[in-house]
């Protein structure tokens, strides 16, 4: 019993050693791993200048630049020395890129003289792997000249050496010592604003919103940095408000509702302080109304185009918002149009005085009536179309007896006349456009593409007649093209296209001669058919002058 009970004691023995020994060599193994870890970092830190911060003197401002070299930094170590006392400055979760400069702020609590500090030295902090923080080997020592009263030994061999950061310095070498002298004069734009300077005597002071006295660039300082009182929180007079030369400064509104001037916080001033009007008794802008810019307002209400009121911008307002019955869905007048002044408005279509003296008018929106009432139309294989219209809808003739007649009307007699249309064709053929009689021996008239000559028209009879030809316009380029025949039976007789007369033809031996035919009026023809678009059809029971044909050839057709 007693041989087991060694045993044990030796095995139990044995396991406490070992366990001692793998806690030493786990300690060892982890030591070395953070040696390999920190092996790893070649980062390189330089100090480029320590200088007491001018506004907490207590305090020094260290300009840091990091170097190339490898490692990630979580931290830096900053250990400050004044000779007696050794002050380290811990700034965690800090990082510093690569080549980056920095210039860090550190408040010491043990030296209290900021002064007498002879050396700055930094240290990285590394975060490993295993994150544990660990402070690396101090990269830089900075050696700080040694201070007594206003100067510093240091050996120096020009001023630019002894620039101790601080503007309120004057800094120079004298006998290969430097001397800081503090500056004590309000001067302007030497960079420095000793105590007791203000903005009023040295401008590189800093003017003080809300002390109460007018500096700077302020506007004005009326002792606080409240607004709405007339001088704002950043020392600007406020609109509507003026502010006297006063310190502080005393600011009193100038806004008067009523005068006509929209100032501070008005919405409106239209020079009276009436409701009702626009613009209310207290200046604001009543619902419903807009007011302009003018001096004053001038104030209308809100248009509401279809309420049947003519109201503000609005052209007309016929009670809707339907297009094509002379009064737009924008309550504009729709070209051709003229609205009355009732409410709501009445439009009825314009007549132009070139109208005067219209026998027919064929719109061919629909249908082949004509406009006035007097003669319409009956179609005869012509298609009525909507596409490439010159306004509205037109009809397409292919060239195979297509027309439309119109029956035995329309004779010239003694009259003088004027026919206007306007085509959009492309073939070379000679093609007849409107005739009335004129062949076969038949006095009358016929209106025909003529290949050479651009358009002509044939006035009279077979045996006796007049050719009248188109000016050099081409007709059949696929466009569409106006064309106005004007007969005066005591003149001339012109073609025009587009507002351009060809060479005028003298028919005055033809006044008072009766030129009629037994045969129809037709709109193309059933011998030599159109092949295109027609659109617009007139007949005048007079000869219109050429600046009445240059209006039908501008006209905005409704």
């Amino acid at each position: 019993m007693s041989t087991i009970v060694a045993t044990l004691l030796i095995i139990l023995l044995t396991l406490v050693a070992v366990g001692i020994i793998w806690v030493v060599i786990r300690n060892i193994i982890n030591q070395g791993a953070e040696q390999v870890s920190l092996g790893k970092f070649t980062l390189n830190l330089e100090i480029k200048n320590v200088a007491i911060d001018p506004a907490t003197p207590s305090n020094i401002n260290v300009k840091i630049k990091r170097n190339p070299g490898a490692g990630e930094i979580s931290g830096l170590n900053f250990i400050i020395d004044d000779g007696d006392t050794t002050e380290v400055v811990k700034m965690v979760n800090f990082s510093l890129n690569e080549l980056e400069e920095r210039t860090i702020n550190l408040s010491l609590t043990k030296i209290t003289n900021s002064s007498k500090i002879v050396k700055v030295s930094v240290a990285p902090i590394f975060r490993l792997e295993s994150g544990k923080d660990v402070t690396g080997d101090v990269k830089d020592d900075y050696e700080m000249p040694k201070t007594s009263g206003t100067t510093v030994s240091t050996g120096c061999l020009s001023g630019s050496e002894c620039n101790d950061g601080n503007g309120c310095t004057t800094d120079s070498c004298n006998s290969g010592t430097c001397s800081h002298i503090s500056i004590t004069s309000c001067t302007n734009s030497d960079g420095c604003c000793p105590n007791g300077c203000t903005v009023a005597n040295d401008n590189d002071c800093a003017s003080v919103c809300g002390n109460g006295i007018r500096e700077g660039s302020e506007g004005c300082d009326d002792g606080d940095i409240s607004s709405g009182d007339g001088c704002s929180a950043s020392c600007v007079v406020e609109s509507g408000w003026s502010c006297n030369t006063a310190t502080p400064n005393v600011c009193t509104n100038t806004v008067v509702c009523g005068d006509g001037i929209r100032e501070g916080s008005e919405g409106c001033d239209d020079g009276d302080t009436s409701s009702g009007d626009g613009c209310s008794s207290t200046c604001t802008v009543e619902s419903g109304y807009t007011c302009n810019t003018a001096t004053p307002n001038v104030c209308t209400l809100n248009a509401v185009c279809g309420n049947g009121i003519r109201e503000g911008s609005e052209g007309c307002d016929d009670g809707d918002t339907s297009s094509g019955d002379g009064c737009s869905s924008t309550c504009t007048v729709e070209s051709g149009y003229t609205c009355n002044t009732a409410t709501p408005n009445v439009c009825t279509l314009s007549t132009p005085a070139w109208q005067t003296g219209m026998v027919s008018w064929w719109r061919f929106n629909g249908n082949a009536n004509d406009y006035t009432g007097r003669n319409n139309g009956t179609v005869s294989g012509a298609t009525l179309t909507s596409t490439n219209c010159k306004s509205g809808q037109c009809y397409s003739f292919d060239g195979s007896n297509d027309y439309i007649n119109v029956g035995n009307k329309l004779d010239l007699r003694t009259q003088s006349w004027t026919y206007s249309l306007w085509l959009k064709g492309t073939s070379s053929a000679r093609m007849y456009i409107l005739t009335k009689g004129a062949s076969a021996g038949d006095h009358g008239v016929r209106i025909e593409t003529y290949t050479t000559q651009h358009g002509a028209a044939i006035f009279g009879a077979l045996s006796d007649y007049e050719v009248i030809y188109g000016p050099n316009i081409v007709l059949n380029n696929g466009n569409w093209h106006n064309i106005a025949v004007v007969f005066d039976r005591t003149g001339n007789a012109v073609w025009y296209t587009d507002g351009v007369a060809g060479t005028p033809v003298d028919i005055s031996s033809y006044s008072g001669e009766n030129i009629s035919s037994p045969d129809n009026f037709l709109i193309s023809d059933d011998h030599a058919d159109f092949n295109g678009l027609i659109d617009e059809v007139m007949v005048f029971n007079r000869s219109l002058s050429s600046s009445e044909v240059q209006q039908i050839y501008n006209y905005n057709y409704p």
